[in-house]
């Protein structure tokens, strides 16, 4: 998956609980061009833009491998998850090296202390073999 096709997720899970963009842009806070920028993909946002407005709809990211699911609402969870996804597979060093980032970046997203971004997030989930859905909280 890429930003794009994220993008078009969020978008069609706003549309499917029946909000505009401007009730949406009330609910998040966000202004139009903002909610312009993250549903469009211009940008390479931060996660937790994607988990507002997520949270706004009453949705969450579930990510699956397997038959598993793990639902993600927070830059915590990410960490979680990433630490519980790689182990025994890959190294911290290894994983960044596989996905074009730093062995840094790895580290502190696993460390819940780096601002996840949507492109690195799903070249993680891309790499460790997982999909992305969302889904009611």
């Amino acid at each position: 998956m890429d930003r794009i096709e994220f993008s078009q997720m969020l978008v069609l899970a706003r549309e499917r609980v029946g909000l505009g963009k401007n009730e949406m842009c009330r609910q998040t806070g966000y202004t139009f061009v903002q909610l312009q920028l993250l549903e469009t993909k211009p940008n390479n946002f931060a996660m937790n833009k994607a988990f507002h407005y997520l949270d706004s709809i009453g949705m969450v990211l579930a990510i699956g491998k397997d038959g598993n699911s793990t639902k993600l609402n927070d830059i915590e969870s990410i960490a979680t998850w990433l630490k519980t996804a790689r182990n025994g597979i890959y190294t911290q060093r290894s994983l960044a090296e596989a996905v074009g980032c730093t062995y840094p970046t790895i580290a502190n997203i696993e460390r819940g202390s780096n601002k996840v971004t949507v492109d690195n997030f799903l070249k993680l989930a891309d790499t460790l073999g997982y999909t992305i859905k969302i889904e009611s909280k």
